[in-house]
């Protein structure tokens, strides 16, 4: 199987995601992710966040184009952690919100509490991400091991 296949049954099967980027000088920020989807003919992934936290990201992403995506399987107990560069952002569309309901679902699915699905998540922003890199992040014997994403790679 193609490893972009395998990121994106990832992403259709994460109900926690979240968003790293960090300042110029080095300071961490994590924000959560809404929902998102990855694109294979381009190795890019969009994640959504509220915009009600997104200010702190944005300026990151304006002043450091590196970003990272930890996506975890609770079914499974798997995680993945993808990076990469930000490549831009816009509204989120109604095809997204629908994606989003999708992930809300996963999440219900799991049991979640419900306080942490239903936060004010519209309006959200849709970034646009190109993948540089994945990692496996589950527990175990491959832990930190990376995943090449592409046939030319390998």
């Amino acid at each position: 199987m193609h490893a972009m296949d395998a990121l994106l049954k990832w992403i259709d099967k994460s109900a926690i995601m979240h968003l790293g980027t960090s300042s110029p000088g080095g300071i961490p920020l994590s924000n959560r992710v809404v929902g998102g989807y990855a694109d294979r003919t381009d190795q890019q992934l969009t994640v959504f966040i509220p915009t009600k936290s997104s200010e702190r990201v944005l300026l990151n992403l304006e002043q450091n184009k590196k970003v990272a995506v930890l996506l975890i399987d609770p079914e499974a107990y798997h995680s993945l952690l993808v990076k990469g560069l930000y490549l831009g952002m816009t509204d989120c569309s109604e095809e997204d919100y629908r994606i989003q309901d999708l992930y809300f679902l996963r999440m219900r699915r799991h049991s979640f509490p419900e306080k942490y699905y239903q936060i004010n998540r519209k309006p959200a922003l849709s970034l646009r991400i190109q993948i540089t890199e994945a990692f496996d992040q589950t527990p175990g014997p491959d832990a930190g091991k990376r995943i090449v994403l592409t046939t030319e790679a390998q």
